[in-house]
């Protein structure tokens, strides 16, 4: 093929609809396929497929590197975050309470992380770098930590005993099912394409925004699409008005949450409609008969308030 061919193609492919685009790259078209096959053949080949797309940037990823001065409960400490920028905000904002004083100090590639580390042991009270998949499998007497930990229910149990045991009291799990069902709520298990997209844009994607700000990472149209052909989308509706919708797929023998969505202008507050889609879903995974429901990772911090909300639901 000529250079001027090879200049028409790319020309030619830039010109795509950026969907299509995306299916026509190997491991996109690949993880399309594999949205079409048995939840019991999608999920490890989706899983290979991810491990694949990982492998292929592994090269190239360099994150930034900071060096962070401020205090924790009173005591000055010195901190290196060596990751992307989202997580970095993450661990500012967990470690420095108050604020700390933050100086960038270049970067540094994925795969010279571990050499860098140790080279920087002296540098810094608490240094912590992201390693990814599967650096951190290669690592000897080294602390590793998950950057996400999973959250999975046992659901092969009636939803009452679900709903008993501690924690007791105001806003335990037992509080929040009497209140969602004194909403009075109605549920309904959608499959059709049109509410998938409604739910995406009018409930998931604004509820995301407000709650994450800067922050958000929403999840991209294509998964909604696959999560669609494998799983169910309930809509939990007040006096005909849709209050907040909880997206389920399949995932191998099991069901896991891929996103909750909740109508920020209606009369019902945002942390109830939370609370009745973890209800609504976990009586949906008890229904069906599955036997675990995963609820999503979350960060490894014992005072992250989204992993004690998890951890709440037993």
């Amino acid at each position: 093929m000529s250079p001027s061919s090879v200049l028409d193609a790319r020309a030619l492919y830039r010109r795509l609809p950026e969907e299509l685009r995306r299916r026509l790259r190997p491991l996109e078209l690949a993880d399309e396929l594999a949205s079409l096959l048995h939840p019991l053949a999608r999920a490890p080949l989706a899983t290979a497929v991810e491990a694949a797309r990982r492998l292929s940037v592994l090269r190239r990823l360099r994150y930034p590197v900071r060096r962070l001065t401020g205090a924790i409960d009173g005591i000055p400490v010195r901190c290196i975050l060596a990751m992307d920028d989202a997580s970095a905000a993450y661990w500012r904002r967990t470690l420095f309470a108050c604020g700390a004083d933050e100086e960038r100090c270049g970067d540094v590639r994925a795969l010279d992380v571990p050499g860098a580390a140790r080279e920087a042991r002296q540098a810094a009270d608490l240094a912590l770098w992201r390693l990814p998949w599967p650096l951190a499998r290669r690592l000897g007497e080294e602390i590793v930590v998950p950057s996400h930990v999973p959250f999975w229910l046992d659901t092969a149990r009636p939803i009452a005993a679900i709903v008993r045991g501690p924690p007791v009291g105001r806003s335990s799990r037992k509080d929040d099912v009497r209140r969602v069902r004194r909403l009075g709520l109605t549920v309904e298990v959608c499959v059709g394409a049109a509410e998938h997209e409604r739910f995406r844009c009018e409930l998931y994607e604004p509820y995301v925004r407000r709650r994450f700000g800067a922050a958000a990472l929403a999840i991209p149209a294509h998964v909604f699409r696959h999560a669609r052909r494998q799983g169910w989308l309930l809509l939990l509706r007040r006096a005909g008005r849709t209050v907040a919708g909880a997206q389920l797929e399949r995932w191998g023998r099991d069901l896991r949450i891929l996103a909750f969505g909740v109508d920020l202008t209606g009369d019902v507050p945002a942390g109830l409609a939370l609370a009745a889609c973890y209800y609504h879903a976990i009586s949906f995974a008890v229904e069906r008969g599955f036997r675990r429901l995963s609820l999503g990772s979350v960060r490894p911090v014992l005072t992250d308030g989204t992993q004690r909300y998890k951890r709440k639901w037993g």
